[in-house]
């Protein structure tokens, strides 16, 4: 029978034809089955002897396929004989039938060249890149190339520097919404919490709670109390008996004139925004050992903003800026529509009190001789003409008081003593008539005046005249024990 030279690695199903007879390959077995029509079984021989295995011979030509005859007994096998050249490549056999759909993978992304992420679609399909970026250490969203970033703060970047899109991160949740911060083993060392229940936002430090913003968009600085409802920023310390600094306002400038500013600013009703107080802190002089400073308040009034009241770096009162009046001046109101001002206080000056070195005879109308002097404010008491001669206008209270008495040989019987005005002439008078039954020692008159007159400050001028009369000769005494003449000003 011919040798037949069948395809190698052949396919499930591939047909081979040579001399007209059609081989199908079966995969199944690894066998070549025969597909073409077959002839009539012929009739059996007889079985003839088994002969000796002959040797090899050289393969013949392929001959016609004869008809299968009975299967004989295995021979013995033979030697592997040297592999053939490769047969020329069959004719492609026919298409088999799809098969059923396999189970579904899961997707992969792999070779992203620009580092999006991929997002995905219906089923395994994927339908494009999104605009979450990553690299090697970072997380953009809808970021450009990240230039002008800083190094530290670079690990989420959301939006970029030429983004004019608004962006943000929102936290849903309706208990509490947290941003932790955490070193080594400490999973709180900071946090910012928002509480949806009680509607506060509080920002911790060290795990200890530093500010609180509450429902009424009060500020609470180191504590949880508020002043009132309407405390608006409440800075609160525990430090008992000392005293803290809860609340600095910092200016590093080093020039002079640097300060600090507390501002009432609102809106009038035309709805113009203005500044309606300050309070100013100043570093007037920052030289070093030599600083200076001033406490300045401004109010608005008739639209205009201006400094009212200054605390100067040596407590000094100033009005209306600087204005710290002069030594001696009083403040003065001016009612309720107007500022005060620096006004010289009212006084008693000129006043003067003078009295009598020694007694003086008087026979007749004399002036009194206070020679000496107590006091003289303003210098207008002459100890030489004895007049009270006053510099400033104004109504002034004078007074004298003295007593007389007559000399050895004469017995008081009568005395005067009254007060004589330059333009007014005796404007206060006393006249006494004493017993006259007494001896000199003891009759006795006392004298006394007081009145409120007008001067004008320049020419006009006082002084006191007294009057003395004996029954037995002798002469009237003005004694000088208790005498005085005095004057002041009114205060007005």
């Amino acid at each position: 029978m011919a040798a037949f030279n069948f395809p190698s690695s052949p396919n499930n199903g591939d047909n081979y034809t040579a001399n007209g007879v059609t081989w199908t390959y079966n995969s199944s077995n690894g066998a070549w089955s025969r597909t073409s029509a077959v002839g009539a079984q012929g009739a059996t021989g007889p079985t003839g002897a088994q002969g000796a295995a002959g040797a090899q011979g050289a393969a013949g030509a392929q001959g016609a396929t004869g008809s299968t005859g009975p299967t004989g007994n295995t021979g013995a096998q033979g030697a592997t004989g040297s592999t053939g050249a490769q047969g020329a490549q069959g004719h492609q056999g026919a298409t088999g039938s799809t098969g059923s759909q396999g189970a579904t993978g899961s997707a992969t992304i792999s070779n992203n060249a620009d580092n999006r992420v991929i997002t995905g679609g219906s089923g395994t399909n994927l339908t494009g890149e999104s605009n979450v970026t990553v690299d090697s250490s970072r997380l953009f969203i809808r970021a450009g190339s990240g230039s002008g970033l800083s190094s530290n703060a670079d690990d989420l970047v959301i939006g970029a520097n030429d983004d004019s899109t608004a962006r943000g991160i929102t936290i849903a949740s309706t208990t509490n919404g947290n941003i932790r911060f955490m070193d080594g083993s400490d999973s709180s060392t900071g946090m910012i919490e928002y509480n949806h229940s009680s509607n506060f936002m509080r920002v911790y430090v060290e795990q200890g709670e530093a500010l609180r913003i509450n429902s009424n968009r009060a500020v609470m600085v180191g504590g949880t109390l508020q002043a009132g409802t309407d405390g608006g920023l409440n800075v609160e310390v525990t430090d008992s008996g000392n005293h803290g600094v809860p609340l600095a306002l910092i200016n590093q400038g080093t020039a002079d004139n640097s300060g600090v500013i507390i501002s009432h600013r609102g809106k009038d009703d035309a709805g113009n925004q203005e500044d309606y107080c300050y309070i100013k802190m100043v570093a007037d002089d920052t030289g070093s050992g030599s600083e200076d400073s001033s406490m300045r308040l401004w109010t608005i009034g008739g639209g205009t903003l201006g400094e009212r009241l200054r605390i100067g770096s040596s407590g000094q009162i100033g009005l209306g800026g600087a204005n710290y009046g002069s030594s001696g001046q009083v403040l003065t109101s001016q009612g309720s529509s107007s500022a005060p001002t620096w006004a010289t206080p009212a006084t008693n000056s000129p006043a003067f009190s003078a009295k009598m070195s020694s007694y003086q005879n008087c026979s007749g109308g004399n002036v009194v001789q206070f020679n000496q002097e107590y006091f003289d404010t303003n210098g207008c008491y002459d100890t030489s003409t004895y007049r009270f001669t006053p510099n400033v206008a104004g109504n002034y209270l004078i007074t004298f008081t003295f007593y007389m008495y007559g000399s050895s040989s004469g017995i008081l019987a009568g005395s005067n003593g009254e007060i004589i005005h330059s333009n007014y002439g005796a404007i206060a008078k006393f006249w006494i008539d004493p017993m006259q039954n007494l001896s000199n020692q003891l009759n006795r008159s006392g004298n006394s005046g007081s009145v409120i007159i007008p001067f004008n400050g320049s020419s006009e001028y006082v002084y006191v005249n007294a009057y003395g009369l004996t029954t037995t000769g002798g002469t009237p005494r003005i004694d000088n024990n208790g005498a005085n003449f005095s004057g002041m000003k009114l205060a007005s």
